[in-house]
């Protein structure tokens, strides 16, 4: 194989990792994103399910919920309502 053929793999090679790279980005920003809508969420009176957490999540975020972050939410509330249960009952 001449080295012509070897660089144009290794150039191939770079931008793929290139691109993971940025897609993992993505990825942990929205994962950020929605820890901190949760959060906001979490110190509110409204009691969020699966029907409503759209909406509520729109009042925090100009993001687009789709069934992704939806799911993403859904556990990242749950995680906040036991920790703030779980706390209470140390007290």
């Amino acid at each position: 194989m001449s080295n012509f053929l070897k660089q144009g793999k290794r150039i191939a090679a770079r931008a793929k990792k290139k691109e993971v790279k940025q897609r993992t980005k993505e990825v942990y920003k929205i994962l950020g994103e929605m820890e901190d809508i949760a959060q906001e969420m979490s110190k509110g009176d409204v009691i969020i399910d699966d029907s409503n957490v759209v909406e509520e999540a729109a009042k925090y975020s100009e993001r687009k919920i789709g069934e992704f972050e939806k799911f993403l939410l859904l556990g990242k509330m749950h995680q906040f309502y036991e920790y703030e249960k779980n706390k209470d009952e140390e007290e």
